[in-house]
């Protein structure tokens, strides 16, 4: 994040809005590539439990005391029944790690949508700077020929 924060005040003491956006531009594209690097390491860990809940079921012993034991039920996946004898200590981490994901998916879909309006804001500049140039070389303001607005 250093080098993040370093990037942008370089451009912004320059005061070229091409070099901030592309500073920008480039610290999101990084930003994106971390987050699909998560993704990969954290989808297979979320896979396991995928499409199962846990079901407690008691059952009484010879001296008529309960105990308990656990199976994974599923509606959709084979086998519809896991049995896993006690609670899998990984069990409420790993469904927790799905919640992680779709966080992280949500946030690089909201980083492809404002990558995709710097390029926009990326040309509209690019247009800007041209007519402003060519204002420039005819010598007139682009403000100049702008047709008169105002209702009498």
């Amino acid at each position: 994040m250093a080098a993040t924060s370093l990037t942008l005040a370089s451009a912004t003491e320059k005061k070229d809005p091409k070099a901030i956006i592309r500073s920008i531009r480039d610290d999101i594209i990084e930003l994106e590539n971390l987050i699909s690097d998560l993704l990969i390491k954290l989808q297979p860990m979320a896979a396991k439990y995928e499409g199962y809940w846990l079901q407690k079921t008691w059952v009484l012993n010879k001296l008529k005391k309960k105990y308990y034991y656990y199976y994974l039920k599923s509606k959709t996946r084979d086998p519809r029944s896991v049995y896993v004898g006690s609670l899998p200590e990984d069990y409420h981490s790993l469904r927790t790690v799905k919640h992680y994901i779709r966080f992280l998916e949500k946030t690089k879909n909201m980083l492809d949508e404002t990558l995709v309006t710097l390029l926009n804001l990326e040309q509209h500049l690019d247009f800007i700077i041209m007519v402003v140039n060519a204002g420039k070389v005819l010598g007139s303001s682009p403000t100049r020929s702008l047709p008169n607005t105002k209702k009498k």
